[in-house]
């Protein structure tokens, strides 16, 4: 987590329901990883900022933790991930910082329309725009991007949109993490 709450409302997202209450330092995020460490009994060795809130938004403690992370816990760059709804100038900065740490884009469709329903972010970022940031972000770089993609039944799980993910992967190299869909509708 790099937030305590977000500010995107992806409608997929549990955090979206709490609003956003502040950035975290770079210590508190350290602090996530002693935990998980202390809870786990053993060395971590892979990073995912992923949790709560937009990591991006948190540039400078974010990347300030990435590189106490690769130098006092020894974690290699490589197994570093910043995950990312699309906050374009980020991704960016990112590529002309030549940051050795790894892009991952939440994208979970490439429907304009749909993608601004799901995560209002894509309002403010078009779909063009992310997918010309994850393009310069490689040519910059020289590194894969990741995709998410959460599966949504009969939303983002059809042949078009497979043949979609599949054109996309012609113009950017990258990876494509599926990922399945958990409600966070309350039971």
């Amino acid at each position: 987590s790099t937030q305590a709450g977000c500010p995107l409302d992806c409608k997929f997202c549990a955090t979206a329901s709490m609003g956003f209450l502040r950035n975290l330092t770079s210590g508190e995020i350290i602090d996530l990883v002693l935990q998980a460490k202390a809870l786990a009994g053993k060395r971590i060795t892979n990073l995912v900022y992923m949790g709560m809130g937009e990591p991006l938004l948190n540039y400078v403690e974010v990347m300030k933790s990435a590189e106490i992370f690769t130098s006092g816990f020894e974690i290699a760059a490589r197994r570093i991930t910043i995950s990312t709804a699309g906050w374009t100038p980020g991704i960016r900065r990112m590529a002309d910082e030549n940051r050795k740490v790894k892009l991952a884009i939440s994208l979970h469709t490439l429907d304009e329309h749909a993608r601004r329903e799901l995560m209002p972010i894509t309002k403010k970022f078009p779909l063009d725009d992310l997918l010309d940031s994850a393009y310069y972000y490689y040519k910059k770089t020289k590194r894969r991007v990741t995709f998410e993609y959460i599966l949504f039944d009969a939303w983002n799980d059809r042949l078009e949109d497979v043949n979609a993910l599949v054109k996309l992967a012609r113009r950017i190299p990258c990876k494509v993490n599926i990922i399945p869909f958990h409600s966070i509708a309350a039971t």
